[in-house]
This record gives structure tokens, C-alpha cells and sequence, in this order.
């Protein structure tokens, strides 16, 4: 969301971003980055479906998004200590899942294309 280029021309700020933080000394875990990820994206779904170009009310009303994958880490502000996470999602917006279907298809795809490269 933070990307979108809507945020130029409605002259609005993106949400804050997340902040997941080590308060007990371990790393955070794969399961509280996920619930985390979760909490925070629950309630700006409408943004998202925007981000997303889904407007039409029957289509948002069963459209699904799924974790796709993270990219960096990237510093939040130079000379911030803290890094962050860019966070991908998919979007499904057939009641039947077929475009994750397609995409997890595709995915086992390649991964069977590079362990035969091996």
C-alpha cells in the first residue's frame, strides 16, 4: 500500500506502517510475523481491494489475499537502526480460488524446473 501511487494524487498518507517489535530478546518468529501481518492488514482491507483496483461490491466481497512474500530488509530512514519488510500479496477475487490456484501451480512449477536443474 505504501507504493500505491494514489497516495500522490489523493493527497493522503498511507496507513502507518507496521512495527513488529523483539521486546523478549528473541527473534520474532515466522508465527508472529504472520499474525502481526494479519492484526494490521484485517482492518484496511477496503484500502486494499482499492490498491488492489477491486471496486465492484460483489467482487470485494469474496476477494481473498494471500501472503506472497517479503522483499528486503530496507531501512525504515537513514540512519535508523530499525529494517524493514516489504510485504507482496496476491489477490483472488474468484469465489472458487482459481487465481491462487494458478499461482501455486505456477510456483510448484518453477520449483520443480530448478530442483531438476540441480
Amino acid at each position: 500500500m505504501n507504493s500505491w501511487e494514489h497516495w500522490r494524487q489523493a493527497e493522503k498518507e498511507p496507513p502507518k506502517p507496521l512495527l513488529i517489535e523483539d521486546t523478549d530478546g528473541q527473534p520474532i518468529s515466522v508465527k508472529q510475523f504472520i499474525q502481526a501481518v494479519h492484526d494490521y492488514a484485517v482492518p484496511l482491507r477496503k484500502l486494499l481491494c482499492r490498491c488492489c483496483d477491486i471496486y465492484a461490491p460483489q467482487v470485494e466481497a469474496h476477494a481473498r489475499f494471500y501472503f506472497a512474500g517479503t522483499m528486503g530488509p530496507i531501512e525504515s530512514t537513514p540512519g535508523d537502526p530499525r529494517t524493514g519488510l516489504q510485504v507482496q500479496v496476491n489477490e483472488d477475487t474468484h469465489e472458487d480460488g482459481h487465481q491462487l490456484a494458478f499461482h501455486l501451480e505456477t510456483v510448484e512449477i518453477l520449483y520443480r524446473k530448478q530442483l531438476a536443474s540441480k
